[in-house]
């Protein structure tokens, strides 16, 4: 339990000062000097990566990992559904009542300068914070505390990182948004899963589904 609560503690750390470093940067490099940096990256690989990878910052991307951890515990699927719940009632406040004119990159961008990349929508309006990166660090802070590996928190937080950054290479949100972005997302995330891990829950909560589409029937042992 010891070593547990230390490695939750450091995945904590992690996230957050991560996404404090991306606030600092945002705060001391002016937007548009940022942006065009990491849009100057441009690459047919990165292109094609950032094509990609920013598509995990979708909602749906959360409900399928919800499904999936119907096969660990109950508990922690509603855990994450309200995680992503609450991420969707966040930025609809920020965005549709709070800064529902906040103009997107492109506004302030000169067309001949940028490049873009094939197949991307680029939007214009509402791009207070990232809702892609809200969505992204929330569901990887709370996989990262659920399964405990070092090596997977790693490559989940790499990844967070990758759709963050993505955001800003396509040209959909300033750094500001994403570091927002990923600070709201790793704080709910956090949130949610200390509100369900360690708390006493009825025993339905504690089941599981099996592979084969039945419910766990033995009383499996799990530390609260």
């Amino acid at each position: 339990m010891h070593q547990s609560k230390k490695f939750n503690l450091l995945t904590v750390a992690f996230y957050l000062t991560v996404s404090l470093i991306l606030v600092l940067i945002s705060f001391f490099v002016p937007p548009l000097e940022v942006l065009m940096h990491i849009n100057g990256w441009n690459h047919p690989a990165l292109d094609f990566l950032f094509a990609g990878i920013t598509t995990l910052g979708d909602g749906i991307v959360l409900a399928f990992f919800a499904v999936i951890l119907l096969f660990y515990r109950f508990y922690a699927s509603i855990a994450l559904l309200t995680n992503g719940v609450i991420q969707a009632l966040v930025v609809m406040v920020f965005k549709r009542l709070l800064f529902p004119h906040a103009l997107r990159p492109i506004s302030f961008l000169d067309p001949d300068l940028i490049h873009r990349v094939a197949g991307v929508s680029i939007h214009r309006f509402m791009t207070f914070p990232s809702g892609h990166t809200v969505t992204i660090f929330g569901l990887c802070v709370f996989l990262s505390l659920c399964t405990r590996s070092r090596g997977v928190t790693v490559m989940l937080l790499v990844i967070a990182v990758l759709v963050g950054l993505s955001r800003v290479y396509l040209l959909q949100h300033f750094l500001m948004d994403v570091a927002v972005g990923s600070l709201m997302g790793s704080s709910i995330g956090i949130a949610c899963y200390y509100a369900f891990e360690y708390r006493s829950k009825p025993q339905w909560m504690m089941q599981r589904l099996e592979w084969k589409g039945k419910r766990s029937s033995r009383p499996d042992s799990v530390s609260q």
